[in-house]
């Protein structure tokens, strides 16, 4: 249906537009930006109304085609997605203002909108898989927008994370292809219920865990998140966090309904992992003391939350209403609270160029719709009653309780998940009270420093951006209140793709024993932060409260475990590789002196590389004749070329974007053939 390819490829069309744009007109181009944002959000709401489930195919496309759907789920996720970047696109007009490079940032930005709506309509992997990694390259641009050299290592851990597991998938993607012949999501459920999964279909199938977890932000794949978040402009981390990650999580979603339903083996796979993510990222995000940091911590331990509940449908897929519905929900709540606290990060940032708890302590003193917007999400991230994050998480919990029942054999694992559950959930409230305290309550250890914080209450951000926030908090916030006209019934909304088409849960969320688990959370998440967050993270210096971080530096996945293997795959290949390289160069100098006896330098005369050395001599001896002083100043400018191109192709950016195009044209080749 050509709504659908207008809906993914119009963003794309119009970011070359609004680059060139850009050039003249600065306000035009920002205002075309939000514009397309509104234009998408219109058709996708026109997809929902007239042409819900609609499938759509292109066929031939490296013979396999690219084939769309627009059921509930896909049609909910495209609308959230497109929504943030409505709200996003609002406030990079005021916080962009003084960056360079901004009709780059635009074009990257429309671009990786189209691949994210290619992303959620999808309905097979290979689909899924063309833009994925569309997405996650040109998302790449605007992780290291700025530039500098904390940002580029960012964006290459960033990159080579997306290169690696991209590889992963397509491995994945090759061995379930030659196995069933197909890729459609409801076309391989029914291959596997008929002929069983075979050993070759699961390993392919963790593949694809492994490719689509990375994106997600999944343990132990997840190191590229808190490196990104902080280093990206606060608009696209928002959108790293509240959508990117959301791509991923769509991806284990597809493998977990359509390849491993109810395979225990794989959930325990899936629930482990989803534990550790959940529970390490608020472990870390307690440590930190880097605004930023924390809340894209946050969302490592939020995607675990989410992940629990896709472990929980794998273990029962028939029976999986609370499961799938947490889920959902959890997916939404967390895209929204999400693009609030990135936005209130980014307003800091703006205003003081700062992130260190220490240096934005009181800033938000007096600044109330900041203040309003953190506290309602933060209230709801933290699974208090009366948010919508309470009730995500209630159902996400519930469907734990429903395994331990069904499976009593997995009793240990099950409990134990469901208490990690709970102090994760406890120490997220802590955590978040931690950066609202920081911000709102306590003031700026330097007096000096807080009269000036004072001074911005009434310039400190714009009217179209307060807007922004106050919309998206105040969805957060009613969705809350009244769960079951809103949440139940979206949830309902998005089910088919749970292949629980319609089922909408009746269920009172205010009841006692639903309203004790996250009373014992909070409690959790209270004594956490008086007693270990007041007492242990904070020192007194002269009657000054300091925010300090106790996690050592090198305690990290990257210097522990994939620096040393990074080192002995590299000492490796060294040694394997050198000697063959001296053996190969010594046999041509053989035959060269010994066999050809001189005759092979004059068959080198013969190839081009001696030819174009040729042309450029001559035109160096024809350029000697021009004065000296343009030949200096033309030497200069070729020095100052040769010095940047030389830095260019020596980064390692560089060497990984040729590795993937070089890959792809090899890959294009083989699906032709």
């Amino acid at each position: 249906m050509s709504l659908i390819l207008i809906m993914i490829f119009m963003p794309i069309l119009m970011g070359f537009c609004v680059y060139f744009i850009g050039k003249k007109n600065e306000l035009l181009r920002d205002s075309i930006s939000v514009l397309v944002s509104i234009v998408e959000l219109i058709l996708a709401i026109v997809l929902v109304v007239k042409y819900k489930d609609t499938q759509f195919s292109i066929d031939y496309v490296f013979g396999i085609g690219l084939s769309f759907k627009a059921d509930g789920f896909r049609c909910l996720y495209s609308i959230v997605s497109i929504f943030l970047w409505f709200i996003t696109l609002l406030f990079s007009h005021e916080y962009m203002r003084n960056y360079n490079n901004k009709n780059r940032y635009y074009m990257f930005y429309l671009w990786t909108l189209g691949s994210v709506i290619g992303v959620f309509l999808s309905n097979n992997l290979f689909t899924t898989f063309v833009f994925f990694e569309m997405m996650s390259f040109v998302s790449y641009v605007l992780v290291m927008h700025d530039e500098k050299d904390l940002t580029k290592k960012a964006g290459n851990i960033y990159l080579i994370v997306s290169v690696i597991s991209g590889m992963i998938l397509l491995m994945g993607l090759f061995i379930i292809y030659a196995k069933l012949g197909t890729l459609d999501f409801y076309s391989m459920k029914e291959l596997i219920k008929e002929n069983g999964l075979s050993k070759e279909i699961y390993a392919g199938g963790i593949c694809l865990l492994l490719g689509f977890g990375a994106k997600a932000g999944m343990y132990p794949l997840h190191i590229w998140l808190p490196k990104a978040h902080p280093v990206a402009p606060a608009p696209a981390s928002a959108l790293l966090s509240g959508i990117l990650t959301k791509t991923g999580v769509f991806g284990i979603i597809v493998i977990a309904e359509n390849i491993f339903f109810d395979i225990y083996s794989f959930a325990i796979i899936l629930l482990i992992l989803a534990v550790i993510t959940m529970f390490l990222g608020a472990v870390l995000a307690l440590f930190s003391v880097n605004i930023k940091r924390t809340i894209a911590l946050s969302s490592m331990s939020q995607i675990g939350f989410i992940l629990t509940a896709i472990a929980m449908i794998s273990f029962d897929s028939s029976e999986s209403l609370f499961a799938a519905h947490g889920a959902i929900l959890h997916m939404v709540n967390h895209s929204l609270i999400k693009l609030v606290l990135f936005i209130i990060a980014g307003v800091v940032v703006m205003n003081i160029h700062k992130l260190d708890l220490n240096d934005i302590k009181g800033f938000g003193r007096g600044k109330y719709v900041l203040m309003f917007a953190f506290l309602i999400c933060g209230l709801s991230l933290g699974g208090v009653p009366g948010f919508s994050g309470y009730i995500s998480k209630t159902l996400i919990h519930e469907s734990i309780l429903e395994v331990i029942n069904l499976l009593p054999k997995y009793y240990g694992l099950l409990k134990t998940a469901e208490i990690l559950f709970i102090l994760t959930g406890g120490f997220t409230l802590a955590y978040i009270t931690k950066l609202f305290v920081c911000l709102f309550i306590e003031k700026n250890n330097d007096d000096a420093r807080q009269i000036e914080y004072d001074n911005m209450n009434k310039n400190y951000l714009s009217i179209k951006s307060k807007v922004a926030i106050i919309l998206t908090s105040l969805i957060v916030f009613i969705i809350g209140i009244i769960p079951n006209f809103t949440m139940n019934n979206l949830a309902g909304f998005s089910s088919d793709f749970f292949y629980n088409a319609g089922k909408v849960l009746d269920i009172n969320y205010f009841n006692f024993e639903y309203i004790k688990g996250a009373l014992i959370s909070i409690s959790v998440g209270l004594l956490t932060y008086f007693i270990f967050v007041r007492k242990v993270l904070m020192k007194k210096d002269a009657n000054k409260s300091i925010y300090i971080n106790l996690w050592p530096d090198k305690l990290n996945l990257i210097d522990i475990v994939y620096i040393p293997i990074y080192k002995l795959i590299k000492a490796i290949m060294f040694y394997v590789f050198m000697p063959i390289a001296m053996a190969t160069d010594g046999i041509i100098y053989f035959i060269g002196t010994k066999v050809l006896k001189g005759h092979y330098y004059k068959f080198e005369e013969k190839t081009i590389s001696y030819k174009i050395g040729e042309i450029i001599d001559k035109y160096n001896k024809k350029y000697a004749k021009v004065d000296t002083d343009k030949k200096e100043e033309f030497d200069n400018i070729t020095k100052l070329v040769k010095n940047y191109y030389s830095k260019f192709t020596n980064s390692f950016s560089y060497s990984l974007l040729i590795f993937c195009l070089g890959l792809s044209i090899i890959v294009v080749i083989l699906l032709f053939l």
